[in-house]
């Protein structure tokens, strides 16, 4: 908390701009793992023009959010709630449109799920379990390559279930 406002607590203040400037650079990062993707043709199924426009859409979600941050510390559940629903369905339709190529988010999808639990508390937690469920869920649903390879899509849903609820038991204890 601070003497001048004991209302803003710093360290949630703080690990939330922490956060937004992460997923500032991870966007960077996936733009620049799409629009190599794109140059080089490993895209299928014609999904270049969305993946271009998604990679757009995650860099001014990611710096909006960013900004907003910056300028008005505290917390904000509202905000909490926008950062999730970003993180949530970005994954989610770059998983769904970039096929095997973007596979590798799924390790980020479970990154940012056992990181809302560690950020803020054991409710975000659950939230964010929830959401990975879904996100996977729409991709097994969307995605014809989840859908032939059942083994891999168990596997990812089994893992999205234990390692957060084994990080939440931790939180706890």
């Amino acid at each position: 908390m601070t003497d001048e406002n004991p209302a803003i607590d710093t360290t949630a203040e703080d690990t939330e701009l922490g956060q937004a400037k992460v997923r500032m650079g991870l966007a960077v990062v996936l733009a620049g793992g799409i629009w190599a993707g794109i140059a080089t043709g490993s895209f299928s199924g014609g999904h270049d023009v969305v993946l271009a426009w998604l990679s757009g859409a995650i860099l001014v979600a990611s710096a909006i959010l960013l900004a907003v941050i910056w300028h008005g510390p505290g917390i904000r559940h509202w905000r909490r709630a926008a950062a999730m629903a970003h993180d949530y369905g970005a994954l989610t339709v770059c998983l769904i449109f970039g096929g095997v190529v973007l596979l590798p988010l799924y390790s980020v999808l479970l990154w940012v799920t056992v990181g809302y639990g560690l950020r803020y508390c054991q409710r975000y937690h659950l939230i964010a379990a929830g959401l990975a469920l879904t996100s996977l869920a729409a991709t097994i649903a969307f995605t014809p390559y989840w859908q032939q390879h059942g083994y891999m899509a168990a596997t990812f849903v089994i893992t999205t279930i234990i390692v957060p609820a084994y990080a939440d038991r931790l939180m706890v204890s």
